[in-house]
């Protein structure tokens, strides 16, 4: 798989890089990090698909599209300074949103291999990341939607699922 990268960087001349450590991790499921450009690109050329679909999957703008400041209509400079601060705080809190639902997808992965206490843990994370959204049910019968210190205690003292 490396030697193929290697060879279709080399022939094509374009940025391709998938070492053996990073395709194992990724054909396991264990791949957490942000995928760097070369990389998305060496997926593409293995699954023969174009450079756009790659990054599209990965979650991730292609490297030539239109940085998104260029995209805003000009007439954006036109609002009132109280729309313009909604327009700004709504893009904040997207981009919040989307650094969440990253930390989700890389902080909670729960696999057979893991201690309680990593479950536990992962639970936890995933409980603060969308309050309200995770509930965890422990051994009593109470649930947790929001922990905080004397949840993270009661967890202690109980098998959580």
């Amino acid at each position: 798989m490396e030697a193929d990268v290697d060879r279709a960087a080399t022939t094509s001349g374009t940025d391709m890089r998938l070492n053996r450590g990073t395709a194992s991790q990724i054909l396991s499921g264990k791949y957490k990090s942000k995928p760097s450009d070369s990389t998305i690109r060496a997926i593409a050329h293995l699954a023969g698909v174009a450079d756009s679909v790659a990054f599209a999957a990965a979650d991730q703008p292609t490297p030539n599209a239109l940085a998104f400041r260029e995209e805003i209509p000009s007439e954006a400079d036109k609002l009132s300074p109280r729309r313009r601060r909604i327009a700004i705080d709504m893009i904040r809190n997207l981009i919040e949103a989307q650094e969440l639902e990253h930390q989700l997808a890389e902080g909670i992965r729960i696999t057979a291999g893991m201690s309680r206490e990593e479950v536990r843990a992962a639970m936890v994370r995933a409980a603060e990341i969308y309050p309200g959204l995770v509930e965890i049910d422990v051994e009593d019968g109470s649930s947790i939607d929001r922990p905080d210190d004397e949840d993270v205690a009661i967890l202690g003292q109980h098998d959580v699922g």
